[in-house]
């Protein structure tokens, strides 16, 4: 059945490659990439990138698909449009696995108060041929 793929595994395993976790900073010794809606309370070293499943799953094709967003957090707007930038060139329009992906970077969102940091979102569709 083909809702018994692992969508969110095979994005992590793309996101997941040198070209990203370079970026990214250090969390408990492994880059900090997390498959998460929120990074550990305990991570407080950027940049971050965390993603989470932010659409349907649609199999009304002869493919699966569903939608995921990646958040791209830094100290610095720079930064964190930098990080979306280099996934975007990494993943987009990428066959990873048995997967196809396709990108779409929005707009950078600025911290909401001094405790926030900014967010450079990457929406990603992720399909499979049933």
């Amino acid at each position: 059945d083909w809702l018994m793929y692992d969508f969110s595994g095979s994005l992590y395993s793309a996101l997941n490659v040198s070209a990203i976790t370079d970026l990214l900073a250090d969390y408990n010794g492994v880059p900090a990439l997390f498959a998460e809606y929120i990074i550990p309370p305990d991570c407080t070293e950027f940049p971050t990138v965390n993603f989470y499943q932010s659409g349907i799953v649609d199999g009304r094709q002869n493919y699966g698909s569903s939608t995921f967003t990646i958040a791209c957090r830094s100290l610095e707007q720079k930064e964190a449009e930098t990080v979306g930038d280099i996934i975007f060139d990494s993943i987009n329009r990428r066959n990873v696995e048995d997967y196809y992906i396709s990108c779409v970077k929005l707009p950078c969102i600025p911290p909401a108060d001094t405790t926030d940091v900014f967010n450079q979102p990457v929406q990603v569709t992720i399909l499979r041929k049933v």
